[in-house]
């Protein structure tokens, strides 16, 4: 029905910008693509186009439209974010920092842009730019949600785990439905040491996203630590049967079983695990300990040596 070339360019845009706003993004695909066929100057539609390719994550050919509309408008905020969202979701992280930075440039006061920014120099892990920038998206803009998160990781990682638990809650306290918020609480409440809240931390984050198998691994690790044994085999499984392909997840479930001195299924659990990561070196010495404590020490002691090749230290 867009294929009227005698129809206002206008009109067209304004069709396009309405069906994107409506969330219908294949119908406005349609009529940006056919308004670059014709040539349009618009900065506005290969920017929209683009952000339509982003949204359905398909970066790499949002990236030439997004270079398109920046000719057309060098000095689009925007423009820069999103390519430089584009550039990080693809692993170029120097070049997404150049755009975000670029983005700064042109609207210092963009907290968006500094949200961006720390979120690439935490994946090249310089920490301390990361938290700098972090800190300015939150004094231009204090009740972000995802900021206060994302503060609270590279705290963490920097290893001022209080601050983190302080970031993590007031990312919470922002959004009480923020799962990854709570699953990241979890996560610095239990390296605090803090088992019991971070098993409430852990159930909550499942309470909003029941599939979340890191999620259920990390509960499971959580109340093995605590010496409840079946909730943590029960934990560990569940990650499992939400992702089969889990090694870590099937090594903790070996460790809870022997405890509980379920060797058979402890070296079933490891062997599982090797069959996912054959050079995988803890896997190696649990099967080597489980071997040891059934009798076959010539296969223990071949374990031991493949997990001490692999990890000599």
């Amino acid at each position: 029905q867009f294929s009227d070339n005698s129809v206002d360019p206008t009109i067209k845009e304004q069709q396009a910008n309405a069906l994107m706003n409506q969330g219908k993004l294949q119908e406005s695909e349609a009529i940006y693509t056919e308004l670059i066929i014709a040539g349009t100057r618009n900065h506005i539609v290969y920017g929209n186009l683009a952000v339509i390719y982003l949204m359905q994550g398909r970066h790499e050919k949002s990236i030439p439209l997004l270079n398109k509309s920046l000719e057309l408008k060098p000095n689009n905020s925007d423009a820069h974010i999103n390519l430089g969202n584009a550039l990080q979701a693809q692993g170029d992280l120097n070049a997404a920092i150049a755009s975000y930075k670029k983005a700064l440039e042109i609207n210092p006061n963009y907290p968006e842009a500094h949200n961006n920014l720390g979120s690439a120099l935490y994946q090249q892990d310089n920490l301390t730019a990361a938290i700098a920038a972090y800190n300015t998206a939150i004094k231009l803009k204090p009740n972000l949600p995802k900021t206060h998160n994302n503060l609270g990781l590279a705290l963490q990682e920097r290893g001022d785990i209080n601050a983190a638990i302080a970031s993590f809650n007031k990312a919470i306290e922002l959004n009480p439905n923020f799962t990854d918020a709570h699953f990241n609480l979890g996560n610095a409440l239990k390296e605090q040491g803090d088992l019991s809240a971070a098993i409430d931390s852990f159930n909550t984050a499942l309470h909003l996203k029941p599939n979340f198998p890191d999620a259920h691994f990390n509960l499971g690790n959580a109340l093995k630590e605590k010496g409840d044994l079946t909730a943590a085999i029960d934990s560990s499984n569940t990650a499992l049967h939400l992702k089969p392909n889990f090694p870590d997840a099937h090594i903790n479930l070996g460790n809870a079983l022997q405890e509980k001195g379920d060797l058979t299924a402890v070296i079933a659990t490891c062997n599982k695990a090797l069959e996912l990561i054959p050079n995988f070196p803890e896997a190696h010495f649990n099967l080597g300990n489980a071997l040891k404590e059934q009798g076959d020490l010539s296969a223990a002691i071949d374990s031991f040596n493949t997990a001490l090749h692999l990890k000599p230290n």
